[in-house]
């Protein structure tokens, strides 16, 4: 019996379009910077986190934490030093490389936002992003966005 390929749904449409967006945002930043280093970053933007912090923000085991801040410190995206209360904590902080990769997505995301409303048109855009915004808030995502704490796909 033959299978037909289906149109895509509008769930594949919007993953398709996610990593179209953060395929273009990754290519204008700093080559070693990975998709997976911004769940990363947006916990440690407010300061230094404790690897134990950040597994239990990112929902993932400390075994996990231990690995992804290991990797991002050899490309110097992250570093750890004694804390000086504890002495055997080492937070994990942002490096100034990990700076200009969080400023130049800034500046990407901006960009291709502008291209968004050139193809869609002013009025467009700003439904577009409204509608997002309340299809997220009804899949009960809006306090994670609010929160800057999405996690990594499982």
């Amino acid at each position: 019996m033959a299978r037909t390929t289906a149109e895509p749904d509008v769930v594949v449409l919007l993953q398709a379009l996610a990593r179209f967006a953060s395929e273009r945002v990754l290519a204008a930043l700093d080559d070693g910077v990975r998709e997976s280093d911004g769940y990363v970053f947006q916990h440690l933007i407010a300061g230094p986190q404790t690897s134990s912090a950040l597994a239990e923000r990112l929902g993932v085991s400390q075994q996990a934490v231990s690995k992804a801040v290991a990797d991002m410190e050899r490309r110097r995206l992250v570093s750890r030093r004694a804390d000086p209360d504890d002495r055997r904590a080492r937070p994990v902080e942002l490096t100034d490389r990990a700076w200009s990769a969080i400023e130049g997505a800034r500046v990407a995301r901006a960009r291709l936002a502008d291209e968004f409303t050139s193809v869609l048109g002013d009025a467009g855009a700003r439904r577009f992003e409204r509608d997002v915004r309340r299809l997220i808030d009804h899949l009960g995502g809006a306090e994670v966005l609010a929160r800057r704490s999405l996690r990594p796909p499982r």
